[in-house]
């Protein structure tokens, strides 16, 4: 997790027993070469007939270097034959030292990808090589091929110029095309065909694990699924609806169909005949036939000579399960299990490293039975033990071994922009994930049920409702919030409008990538908690070494021992370094010119001879001109701002009239103000229209690096900025209590 990994840190709290690399003995070898055989000639039948005529170029001359940096930027994996992994990739298209050389080579990767594209290219054996791997799969060989990263970041651009063809080519019955939400509604159409009174019952063929080709594509190929999808049309076409009676959807190639007995054991027969010379090697062993009560002794006699599995009770299909709510329920609470046991386990890991465990937990453990949720409908009862195990075992771990009241829990559950820290109640939101599903995939599952392989999906409609979906969610939460705060003292709903500000909750939302300080050790989350909600913290001293009752409020505003003034030099500090990054002549605590005994028209000029300002560049504003900054850091806890709104209490420190106190008459450099209290950051000022600080900083970085730091520059302000600075004052309120 303090590497940015988090799908490899999810992986490690499910350990599978049958994970494991083989040795690369002479056995290994031989199942390698039994699982890629030679590459064959494609036979007549597996191609459409007619004259091929080629996509115009002009549909992929709108692959530019910007694209290419922009998919590197977003590609993760190992690394191919070469060596070069991702990181890598990464950092060549975006570091500032690489200059100008980036973009050519962006630019080159470019027309690159538009040549391979139009043109039949040779010699392309080093972009297409592969490392391959043996997999244990007890019993067994799995076989994975890692390609070069170069390959990826190419599919990528290709893809995204190409996927509304793809989609319009393969149409509604082949859902790995890149259709929103494919698989649930595929899960959503197969049960509604299931529980037809016209269906007999529902065939999941499985594929052999043989590729007949040493070519094609690898694990994790951006063009996979697309190549897979087309590939496959021309057995959709002999096993369609038209010619079987049978109601097919397939994702990939896990193929399902239902309707009648007799038609269902005509469509295995096709798909028998017409699979293996496309590709496709139906694997008897490996399918299911899911038979409604009843039809069991029908089903023998009509497939009795095959080694397809028969079951009366349901199977899963697709993640989801298809049967009978007793097998519903039994897959259900298998699965429900093992994530508790993996809650278990992060539980563990929280207790040494809780802000690692609580990243795990919100960027990949709760999305793990989301899908869960929206495929299965009324399982709320189901996934009890999993909100018992959080609240329980992994929420103390997190607050250093507190029990959170159900009131504490339920502002939890609230996302960090509104206070909480997102650790979802499964129980709560589970119907309403699966409504969300059933809306969003509607006209796909119906296009499935009827088998309308052609049908439109409008996706203006689809991205409206997710909107809807969106503004439905927002407003409940809202809603729950304020009812949470009628709850609340004065004291717990001031921090709770505290930890609404903008950039409060930057530490929850962001990975803890060790590298850029963004990791916090044990003790440290669990004093922020602490700190955001006013929780008791045990370890403190009962008094100040300046006479007065310790507590944590105290030692945010206490200026004995100079923690007040460590907390403001963490803030300045970091904000000199972010101004040197752009800016020239960049000084901490600059002498002001002196006065030379003038008199000033305001009153409130500091006339003395060592008045300072906390920082100064030049080249902020306007080339040459000196810029000063001050930095002003407040807490609203404070009892002289507990009457304030949070709203006034910036305001009245963002008053013009107050930082004149610092202008001395005579000078053409700039004055302005940096706010922060001590949960908010200050990259957004009090009138509520975009911060002036990050928008100046936004320009200096677009003319500093060009362009390619133009789809970026937006988030390196909001996040970076605010992120960072939220870092800085948790490093020092940690060290003013410590």
């Amino acid at each position: 997790m303090k590497q940015g990994k988090v799908s490899m840190a999810i992986r490690a709290l499910a350990p599978d027993e049958a994970a494991g690399i083989l040795p690369l003995d002479d056995t290994t070898r031989k199942a390698l070469r039994d699982k890629h055989p030679p590459a064959r000639e494609a036979a007549p039948d597996t191609m459409y007939g007619g004259t091929y005529i080629p996509p115009p170029a002009a549909i992929f001359d709108r692959i530019t270097g910007e694209d290419i940096r922009k998919h590197a930027l977003h590609t993760n994996g190992a690394a191919g034959p070469s060596g070069m992994d991702t990181k890598a990739w990464r950092n060549i298209p975006s570091h500032a030292r690489y200059g100008s050389v980036a973009n050519d080579l962006c630019n080159t990767i470019a027309a690159m990808a538009r040549k391979m594209a139009t043109e039949t290219c040779q010699d392309t054996e080093a972009f297409t090589a592969c490392r391959l791997i043996a997999l244990d799969k007890k019993p067994g060989c799995r076989p994975i091929g890692v390609g070069e990263v170069l390959r990826r970041i190419v599919g990528k651009a290709i893809m995204e110029v190409t996927k509304d063809d793809i989609k319009a080519a393969v149409g509604n019955l082949q859902v790995c095309a890149g259709q929103k939400a494919g698989g649930e509604a595929a899960v959503h159409a197969m049960r509604t065909i299931y529980n037809d009174p016209d269906s007999d019952a529902v065939l999941h063929t499985g594929n052999s694990d043989t590729i007949e080709s040493a070519e094609g594509t690898t694990q994790g190929d951006p063009v996979a699924m697309a190549m897979y999808a087309i590939g496959l049309l021309r057995l959709q076409d002999h096993i369609s609806h038209e010619k079987t009676q049978v109601k097919q959807v397939a994702y990939a190639d896990d193929l399902a169909g239902a309707g009648k007995i007799n038609d269902l054991r005509k469509w295995w027969d096709l798909i028998q005949r017409h699979g293996p010379p496309k590709g496709y090697h139906p694997n008897a062993q490996k399918s299911i036939l899911i038979v409604k009560p009843g039809n069991i002794e029908k089903t023998k006699e009509c497939f009795g000579n095959l080694e397809i599995q028969i079951n009366a009770d349901g199977e899963k299909y697709l993640g989801a399960v298809l049967g009978t709510e007793q097998t519903k329920e039994t897959f259900e609470k298998s699965r429900v299990e093992g994530w508790i046991g993996e809650m278990k386990r992060l539980a563990n890991i929280a207790k040494e490293e809780p802000h690692a465990a609580y990243t795990a937990f919100t960027f990949g453990l709760k999305h793990k039975w989301k899908y869960l949720m929206r495929a299965v409908p009324n399982i709320r009862h189901l996934l009890q033990p999993i909100e018992d195990t959080i609240k329980r075992d992994f929420i103390p771990a997190l607050s250093g071994g507190r029990n959170s009241t159900d009131l504490e829990r339920a502002i939890l559950e609230l996302p960090p922009r509104m206070g909480g820290m997102g650790i979802t109640n499964p129980c709560k939101i589970s119907d309403t994930e699966h409504r969300n599903s059933v809306r969003l995939t509607g006209h796909l599952t119906q296009h499935i049920v009827s088998q309308i392989r052609q049908g439109e999906i409008n996706e203006a409609e689809q991205k409206k409702m997710i909107l809807e979906i969106t503004k439905t969610r927002e407003e409940n939460q809202k809603a729950e919030l304020e009812n949470l705060l009628s709850q609340l003292s004065e004291d717990q709903q001031r921090r709770m409008q505290m930890a609404q500000e903008v950039g409060a909750s930057n530490w929850l939302t962001a990975l803890p990538i060790k590298a850029k300080g963004f990791s916090l050790n044990k003790q440290e989350f669990v004093d922020a908690l602490a700190l955001r909600y006013g929780w008791h913290m045990d370890g403190l001293p009962q008094s100040c070494s300046c006479g007065s009752p310790f507590n944590t409020n105290h030692a945010m505003t206490c200026k004995t021992g100079g923690f007040v003034v460590i907390r403001h030099d963490e803030v300045r500090d970091l904000t000199a370094q972010m101004l040197r990054e752009v800016c020239h002549d960049v000084r901490v605590e600059p002498d002001l010119l002196p006065t030379g005994r003038r008199s000033f028209t305001l009153r409130s000029v500091n006339t003395a001879e060592d008045a300072r300002l906390n920082i100064s560049a030049r080249g902020f504003w306007a080339r040459g001109q000196r810029a000063f900054f001050d930095v002003r850091i407040f807490n609203p806890m404070a009892q002289s701002n507990r009457d304030q709104d949070l709203h006034a209490a910036h305001g009245k420190r963002q008053d013009p009239r107050i930082w004149r106190t610092n202008r001395r008459s005579g000078t053409r450099d700039f004055h302005a103000p940096c706010i922060h209290d001590h949960r908010r950051n200050g990259t957004k000022d009090c009138s509520d229209k975009p911060p002036w600080y990050a928008t100046a900083l936004s320009r200096l970085i677009l003319e500093q690096f060009g362009t390619r730091e133009r789809c970026t520059a937006r988030a390196i302000n909001y996040a970076w900025l605010r992120v960072g600075v939220t870092y800085a004052w948790l490093s020092a309120a940690h060290l003013s209590e410590a």
